[in-house]
């Protein structure tokens, strides 16, 4: 092991340099990645999971029984998971 006590002191500097450099280029893979996932968390933050269903048009007058409301419901549901999947 070198130290500064050691008469290799310029290996003991190149050491240090390369271990500084790798350490480096580690922070600059942590932020990077970091970087990323808080994009990722924001974009599922602000993804609507739950819309309001179309309001029956005035000609029509009638409102979805419960069995359309849930596939209307389920299939948006689907359709912003398989986006946020992307």
């Amino acid at each position: 092991p070198l130290n500064w006590n050691s008469l290799g002191i310029p290996d003991f500097v190149a050491m240090a340099n390369k271990a500084i450099g790798e350490f480096n280029s580690l922070v600059n893979q942590v932020q990077k990645n970091s970087s990323i996932v808080d994009k990722v968390v924001q974009t599922i933050a602000t993804a609507k999971t739950v819309v309001e269903p179309p309001m029956p048009k005035q000609d029509q007058g009638e409102i979805m029984d419960l069995q359309e409301f849930y596939e209307f419901m389920e299939r948006t549901r689907m359709e912003t998971v398989d986006e946020l999947l992307r």
